[in-house]
Order: structure tokens, then sequence, then C-alpha cells
């Protein structure tokens, strides 16, 4: 089973529930686990990079981050930056923009 991490930048704790949702719509079946969700309940960096560095030598599991802003990265945004390092390889990393999920909140 594939296992998805979702990250996103700090001030924005409502963006890995949006991921999540979005996620749902493509396939159900997945183990999610929310970054910011553990940084939250304790969890130091170091631990988190850890367990992000295992999870990245599987083949089918992914990475899922908010943009800190639309077509920023990781560049300026420290947290976003050692999560993104630590995943070791440059595929299945997938990027989300903010401006994409304000439009869907309006749609709501």
């Amino acid at each position: 089973m594939e296992i998805k991490l979702l990250a996103a930048p700090l001030n924005m704790p409502e963006a890995t529930s949006y991921i999540e949702k979005e996620l749902e719509k493509i396939d159900p079946l997945y183990i999610m686990v929310d970054l910011n969700r553990l940084l939250e309940d304790g969890f130091s960096d170091k631990q988190i990079r850890e367990f992000i560095t295992a999870i990245s030598k599987g083949s089918l599991n992914s990475l899922h981050i908010m943009q800190p802003k639309d077509n920023e990265y990781h560049h300026n945004n420290k947290w976003l930056e050692s999560l993104y390092k630590a995943w070791n390889k440059k595929e299945r990393v997938h990027w989300y923009k903010p401006s994409k999920m304000a439009e869907e909140a309006l749609e709501e």
C-alpha cells in the first residue's frame, strides 16, 4: 500500500486537509501521514526527517507539499526545505498551489 506524506508551510494548517481531500478524489486507498501534525505532536525535526528518508525508499510512496505561494517551492521556507531534502530523490514529489485551495474554498 502506498504511503503519502503531506506537508504545508507551518502558517497554513488548513493546507494538509485540502491536500488530503484532493488525494481522496483520486485514490482513497492509501496511508496518509500529516508531517505538520507530527511536529505539533512533539516529534523533533530530526525524527521527522529520518522518517521521511525511510519512507522515500519505497517505490510507491510520495511526498505532497503545499507551496508557500504559487510557484514558490521550498527555497524560502526552512520547514519545507528540510522535508524536501530528507526525501532524497526528485521523483514522486507533488506540489500544490495555495491559489487552487482558495478557489475551491470559494466554490464551496
